[in-house]
């Protein structure tokens, strides 16, 4: 075989291959192009067309698929008699749109009114719903803070008299937390704690008040 001709089936078939590459390419080019002119002729005739004296479009989507393109319209008002639909439908084919892509979708004053009080009354319940669940989640924590003042103040005496260089203890909710009880302890120290002391309050409070031993936090005054 010459190389002439290894050249050409070379050739050849560098062209199928490019070919087969950029046939896709092509093919997407050509439908997006096809759906840009779609939406561009749709959009024109809803607002060319679709214009009524007692009757206003309120919704409108256009879809373009593989194999079926639709336009739907929402309006509110007096219904649309079925003559003048069909005159709608028999004005697509001057936008190069098939007569059965559109469709219409049409609510009465009354029923769009009573949509929207609807709407209302479930925003509505949803918000006190929500402002009492607010409501409930600040007693709560109000309840947890003076359950807290309460046990602090019956806790420090107790400290006080089982380890006389503590100074108070203070204990607050853990905000983080959702278990009852849930606390943060500090303790205040006249000097610094030896190991021994603070491990013997640590067990103390754990016991006392069902705290870990990671929650109590112990400072010594300057």
């Amino acid at each position: 075989e010459t190389d002439g001709a290894v050249n050409r089936r070379l050739n050849t078939w560098m062209g199928i291959t490019a070919f087969v590459v950029i046939l896709p390419s092509l093919f997407l080019a050509w439908r997006l192009q096809r759906e840009v002119l779609f939406r561009s002729k749709a959009s024109a005739f809803i607002e060319n067309e679709m214009r009524f004296q007692k009757s206003v479009v309120v919704k409108k989507e256009i879809e373009f698929g593989w194999r079926k393109e639709k336009i739907v319209v929402g309006l509110v008002g007096d219904a649309l008699s079925p003559d003048l639909v069909r005159d709608l439908q028999n004005r697509l084919k001057g936008y190069d749109i098939a007569s059965e892509a559109l469709e219409i979708i049409q609510i009465s004053f009354e029923e769009s009114i009573r949509g929207s009080i609807a709407d209302l009354n479930r925003e509505g319940r949803g918000a006190v719903k929500e402002f009492e669940l607010r409501l409930s989640q600040s007693e709560t924590e109000l309840k947890k803070y003076k359950d807290a003042e309460q046990l602090t103040e019956s806790i420090t005496g107790e400290v006080a008299t089982l380890f006389p260089r503590v100074q108070y203890v203070l204990l607050r909710p853990t905000r983080l937390s959702q278990k009852s009880p849930a606390m943060d302890v500090f303790v205040q120290w006249a000097k610094a704690p030896t190991r021994v002391e603070k491990e013997r309050l640590t067990l103390f409070l754990e016991k006392r008040v069902q705290v870990e031993a990671s929650a109590v936090v112990h400072t010594a005054a300057l």
